[in-house]
């Protein structure tokens, strides 16, 4: 793809809720600007049967899921989802077809290819206290956005990965135990388009 400059942070924002809804929002500190990419991780306290069926915003972005994981038998969901070269918005929502306790973390991000700007991706999901996506290695200018999802315990979750920021975390608690926290890191390695 063609360079878009070196990517960076522009903003980050959240939301969390303290019961079930087929529904969350996002509100981002100002408008985004047009043409930067908006990336989304949520962590919902359902099973694999009720994932967020889509994303939306007030700008009508077209959002594509890069990926979503969850552990059969388990409360839980954790998603990424991406909209590239996005009209300016101030706000984003998942959407679920059954009620459910949700977190969502966004962040807006400058210096990225305004078409095809995924070029990699990878995830797992596991009952662990150690969770882990596996290896995944940048080159040069690219932009790597990660997230950890959590269900069920409310502690707090730590990024260990060498040249990672995090975002800090979100968590929902809903009626009892219904936990769901969500993390997004990034790492920026400057010099060539994402």
């Amino acid at each position: 793809p063609t360079s878009a400059g070196t990517p960076a942070l522009v903003q980050a924002s959240g939301a969390v809720e303290r019961s079930a809804s087929k529904s969350l929002t996002a509100d981002f500190p100002s408008s985004t600007s047009g043409g930067h990419l908006l990336v989304l991780s949520a962590s919902v306290y359902t099973g694999v049967t009720n994932p967020i069926t889509s994303v939306t915003d007030p700008a009508g972005n077209a959002w594509t899921r890069i990926g979503a994981f969850a552990v059969a038998g388990h409360f839980s969901d954790g998603e990424m989802w991406y909209a590239a070269s996005a009209a300016a918005t101030t706000s984003v929502s998942i959407h679920m077809a059954s009620p459910a306790v949700a977190s969502v973390a966004i962040e807006e991000f400058s210096g990225v290819a305004a078409s095809s700007p995924l070029t990699a991706s990878m995830g797992s999901s596991a009952t662990s206290i150690s969770p882990a996506s596996g290896s995944l290695t940048p080159t040069a200018g690219d932009l790597v956005v990660g997230f950890i999802a959590a269900h069920t315990n409310p502690q707090a979750i730590g990024v260990i990965a060498s040249g990672y920021s995090g975002q800090g975390q979100r968590t929902s608690v809903g009626a009892g135990s219904t936990v769901a926290s969500v993390v997004q890191p990034k790492l920026a390695v400057p010099k060539k388009p994402f």
